[in-house]
């Protein structure tokens, strides 16, 4: 089977899986969820959200795109500044970047209990309530999340254009840092846009070797696609 019907088929099957979890979100009706009902929907929308990233990234393999040139630089305004317009969640086209060192969660069990001259008793000790699976949550972000990956679902060609733009402006800085002498140091913003990566290096974020849901197979399926798009020719 050619990349086309594959990418065709695995289209659907995400389709599917995703109105799964939308439906399980109850999206556009609950604003809040338990949080036993969001770890279960945040554990299959991690694997679905990189299993459609990386399916955009392999529709993206040999689109043709023009880049507008760059618009001169306006002058600045002066005065209050206009009202700025609120816009959608839009479905990420790269990958999160790993965070070096993740803040862990203590529950804080005691304090130095320390008293002043004339304070007769000593402050009371607020301890935060650990997190219960029948807690309340504001489902807020879930919803806005699962509209971006419904949206991006949607309009996958719009979306595969898109990366294929961000790709062409990536080659531009990195032409353009090439150029750059030797002993002439790079600008940051072009060094970050060349060195920057579509997709991480090893796992891809959700997935999970232990569940057996379907969602994980699709994952690797879609990882190995778009390897295959992103390797050199």
């Amino acid at each position: 089977m050619d990349d086309g019907k594959a990418i065709s088929a695995l289209g659907q099957a995400l389709r599917r899986i995703v109105a799964t979890i939308t439906a399980m979100a109850g999206f556009g009706e609950e604003q809040t969820l338990l949080r036993r009902q969001r770890n279960t929907i945040l554990r299959l929308l991690r694997p679905a959200e990189s299993a459609t990233r990386r399916l955009i990234v392999a529709m993206a393999r040999g689109l043709a795109v023009h880049l507008r040139q760059p618009s001169p630089a306006r002058p600045r305004r002066l005065g209050p500044k206009p009202q700025t317009r609120r816009w959608p969640l839009v479905l990420s086209l790269l990958d999160p970047q790993r965070h070096r060192q993740r803040r862990r969660w203590v529950r804080r069990t005691s304090v130095p209990r320390i008293m002043h001259l004339g304070l007769a008793a000593a402050l009371p000790l607020v301890c935060r309530p650990l997190p219960l699976p029948d807690d309340v949550l504001d489902a807020a972000g879930l919803n806005a999340r699962l509209a971006a990956l419904n949206g991006a679902l949607a309009d996958m060609e719009g979306r595969a254009r898109a990366f294929a733009r961000w790709q062409a402006r990536q080659a531009v800085a990195a032409n353009a840092l090439g150029a750059i002498a030797a002993g002439e140091p790079a600008p940051a913003r072009l060094l970050r846009r060349a060195l920057r990566r579509p997709l991480r290096i090893g796992r891809a974020p959700g997935n999970s070797r232990r569940s057996p849901h379907e969602i994980h197979t699709l994952l690797a399926q879609t990882h190995t696609l778009a390897l295959d798009a992103l390797a050199p020719p």
